[in-house]
């Protein structure tokens, strides 16, 4: 008897669709959904995949759903609390969202409420629900409005925040009237910034940053501008890849903002997006941009390359500990010079007593001590 032929299509090979797996399973669609989705990529005449090879390469790619992972309260109690300084504000529904996009972990709900009740109990009578009144947003599609604004809060720290929303998707394109950044920034400041602000505020009360020193404000952005960046990044794709909750006055797509970008047909919208090719952009940026200018410079280059050398012998610490990195670099024996060189063509100042700086001012309040008291000949006023 012939052997007989198998009538099923072969498996696109994985390296092909191993990006698109993970950017769906971040989205935290279901196996069938990822499966729907992922055949919109492959070409169907060629190749074919059903729901258990499915499966099993997603065990293959070690992504595991909840059940699998089977995580408890005392699991995930390491992590929480190094969570807990960044995010201390967050509730049940952003902390499985943070420790699912930043550490892997598929953590149900009931687990997390248990964890609540169990090591914060003492939070949950803190939490308070902000009333706003509902305003209905619209707009045509995907690409038809760029909303994009600036965040001011932090820069009495030096820091200055930007960013650019599509309303219609809701998708975050960059952290770094105009209702939807401001929405935005709401929630930084609820979700995000609170850890951070607790992180900075602890360093100027401690004495380890003060923005009015150059030097430590240089060192301030050199170490934490990076770090900070990474973390703003993580939290746009968190933000990317999660549900909103449902708002049945909401007019325009349900869904998640990466998918609702990237697939706009499939919520039957439109996408206005212009493409524009890279051979352009690469001219307008060589006939403008100067990619030496020191405004692409974080800090002076010279510098630098010297705190790189202090970081290093430092042993290049976790940024988790940046004030023992910042007191660890300003603490380290340098080479001083007590005496400095003229430059040509000036004069050395007056060596007077009391003349520079705040030993000036308090000669000249010694002069206004010693003046003698005002006479006033003028005849006394009563008033019956």
């Amino acid at each position: 008897m012939a052997k007989r032929l198998n009538q099923n299509k072969p498996n696109p090979l994985l390296a092909q669709i191993e990006p698109h797996i993970r950017r769906l399973w971040k989205a935290r669609l279901t196996d069938k959904e990822i499966l729907a989705e992922l055949r919109k990529h492959i070409d169907s005449d060629e190749y074919g995949i059903g729901l258990t090879k499915f499966k099993a390469i997603r065990k293959q790619l070690r992504l595991c759903r909840t059940h699998q992972q089977g995580l408890t309260p005392d699991d995930i109690r390491e992590v929480m609390v190094e969570m807990r300084i960044i995010y201390p504000d967050a509730g049940v529904r952003e902390m499985i969202g943070l420790l699912f996009h930043e550490h892997g972990l598929a953590v149900s709900r009931s687990v997390m409420s248990s964890y609540f009740l169990t090591y914060e109990a003492h939070l949950l009578s803190k939490r308070k629900a902000n009333h706003l009144q509902c305003r209905r947003f619209w707009a045509a599609g995907v690409n038809d409005i760029w909303a994009v604004d600036q965040h001011d809060k932090w820069l009495r720290f030096g820091l200055a925040l930007h960013t650019g929303i599509k309303p219609f998707s809701g998708h975050i394109l960059w952290v770094k009237k105009n209702i939807m950044p401001e929405i935005a920034w709401s929630q930084l400041r609820q979700r995000f910034s609170p850890g951070f602000e607790s992180l900075l505020d602890s360093g100027v009360d401690a004495g380890w940053y003060d923005p009015d020193n150059t030097l430590q404000l240089m060192v301030f952005r050199w170490l934490f501008i990076p770090w900070l960046q990474v973390e703003l990044n993580n939290y746009h794709d968190h933000i990317n890849n999660s549900r909103k909750r449902h708002n049945r006055k909401k007019v325009l797509p349900h869904g998640i903002p990466e998918l609702i970008y990237t697939c706009a047909e499939d919520y039957g919208a439109l996408d206005f997006k212009v493409m524009v090719s890279p051979a352009a952009i690469d001219h307008i940026r060589q006939v403008y941009i100067d990619p030496k200018h020191v405004i692409f410079d974080l800090i002076p280059p010279t510098l630098s390359t010297f705190l790189y050398r202090c970081y290093h012998q430092l042993g290049c610490p976790s940024c988790k500990g940046i004030p023992a990195i910042l007191t660890g670099i300003e603490t380290e024996e340098h080479e001083t010079v007590d005496e400095l060189q003229l430059l040509p063509g000036l004069q050395d100042l007056h060596e007077t007593e009391g003349y520079m700086e705040a030993a000036h001012i308090r000669a000249l309040d010694q002069i206004a001590n010693d003046e003698p008291e005002p006479i006033n000949a003028a005849p006394s006023l009563l008033v019956a």
